[in-house]
């Protein structure tokens, strides 16, 4: 395992989020492979050149650019570089509805997914109309399109020197979500579908695509974390944060806080029904999500909708709680 480690270069990318920076893998091989791309910013590309050259390589002679999710931190300057190094980029199948992400003729389309999922939450019109913006403001200046990307499926194999790394799809952070795992070294390359020391996001999907049109983000996942945890894993190489050992104590850990959040969520409408006089319309989805995750910018706030969407999916199709459409959003009580 140690020469195939050698070889893998792990580059810290900075971005405009929370986590500060996304990890792009740089894997020094006959086939120079990148496994993500970072935001696409001068900075990050100019960053990505420089560590490539430090580490013997050349940023030109990229050859392979395996994308594990679509989020704009680990796809955004994707079609930036094949224009500057003719790579091939690889995604999976059910990315492909994140390829027009920032550009302006998908714009106008983009903007009414966004504002139809805001409509369910109970929002004012005035907030989601300003969440939607900043959003697609935020696509135009970080996401660079790519032209003819390789789409794979589950269970395609990357060859290297020393080593091939399977994929396996893993929905739930994101639809396309993949993994890549060397069944002989047994390290995996988990993008943000495992990280160490916080729990990714379920993130729902705002734009159809017709492979899953029924996806549901959260249930998604927790087959893909109960996938991931059969196999024998030595180390995890995440989007965000340094390789870790112990991958499947982490994944058992995700697992159990998920666990927790549903349970979270019955108690906060159990609670809000109990004080007021049962309340039968129940709560909107912003105002569980402002109880599970209090104190949040405006700029966090569709991440912590996104994630209460998949909770709340869950618990209907469970029967715990039922949803009732009405003209401002969504109400959810229990049964």
């Amino acid at each position: 395992m140690e020469k195939i480690i050698s070889r893998i270069h792990r580059i810290k990318l900075p971005i405009p989020f929370p986590l500060k920076s996304t990890n792009v893998y740089y894997i020094h091989d006959s086939i120079p492979t990148l496994i993500d791309t970072g935001i696409n910013t001068d900075e990050s590309f100019d960053k990505l050149s420089s560590a490539i050259a430090g580490y013997g390589g050349s940023l030109s002679k990229i050859q392979r650019i395996i994308l594990t999710h679509g989020h704009p931190d680990h796809m955004g300057m994707a079609g930036r570089l094949t224009q500057y190094c003719n790579a091939a980029v690889y995604l999976h199948q059910w990315e492909q509805n994140k390829l027009l992400l920032g550009a302006d003729k998908a714009r106008a389309f983009h903007k009414e997914c966004y504002l139809k999922f805001l409509k369910s939450t109970g929002l004012s019109e005035n907030i989601k109309q300003e969440i939607s913006m900043e959003i697609l403001l935020r696509h135009s200046h970080i996401y660079s399109q790519i032209t003819n990307p390789q789409i794979i499926q589950d269970g395609h194999l990357f060859q290297f020197d020393d080593f091939n790394l399977k994929t396996i799809h893993c929905p739930g952070h994101s639809s396309g979500s993949i993994c890549l795992f060397d069944e002989t070294s047994e390290i995996l390359f988990a993008g943000d579908t495992v990280l160490n020391h916080i729990t990714p996001n379920p993130a729902v999907e705002v734009i159809p695509f017709p492979e899953a049109p029924d996806y549901q983000s959260l249930t998604n996942y927790r087959l893909s974390l109960k996938k991931l945890h059969t196999l024998p894993i030595s180390k995890v190489f995440p989007g965000h944060g340094s390789p870790f050992n112990n991958g499947n104590d982490r994944i058992k850990a995700i697992l159990n806080h998920h666990i927790e959040r549903r349970r979270d969520v019955i108690n906060i409408i159990s609670n809000y029904q109990a004080d007021h006089n049962n309340a039968e319309n129940g709560m909107y989805m912003y105002q569980i999500s402002q109880q599970l995750f209090p104190n949040v910018s405006q700029n966090e706030t569709f991440l912590c909708l996104s994630e209460s969407s998949g909770y709340l999916d869950v618990l209907v199709d469970e029967n715990i709680i039922k949803k009732n459409i009405t003209a401002r959003g969504n109400l959810y009580s229990l049964v």
